[in-house]
């Protein structure tokens, strides 16, 4: 999941606006989660890190926060991940796709109990 709001908020430098984007994502979190069964994850993530306080509408170089939900797993380190395609490669081995090359897959982190 990646809430696309966050970043039009940045590039408006609407601080406000983030904070209360925010806020909404964090109080609505768990109506995400409802519908899971015990084998589903949930990432929520940004495209890139972003800061609506540095003054300039362009994209910064903050880390990017990763949330990561799985019923029953709890306090487990995914690693400082190299490249936001590392997500994609979770996802690719999850849901039993073809793996994109040169990526790095963190799904048997999240699976072990």
């Amino acid at each position: 999941m990646n809430i696309q709001e966050t970043d039009f908020a940045r590039h408006s430098e609407d601080t406000d606006h983030y904070a209360d984007i925010l806020e909404i994502m964090d109080k609505r979190l768990p109506e995400a989660e409802q519908p899971f069964t015990g084998e589903d994850i949930l990432i929520v993530m940004a495209d890139y890190g972003d800061d609506p306080t540095i003054g300039y509408a362009q994209h910064t170089r903050e880390k990017v926060p990763l949330l990561i939900y799985k019923e029953k797993v709890h306090r487990k380190y995914v690693g400082k991940r190299t490249s936001l395609t590392d997500i994609g490669a979770t996802g690719s081995e999850f849901f039993s796709v073809e793996m994109p090359q040169n990526v790095i897959s963190f799904i048997n982190t999240i699976m072990k109990l």
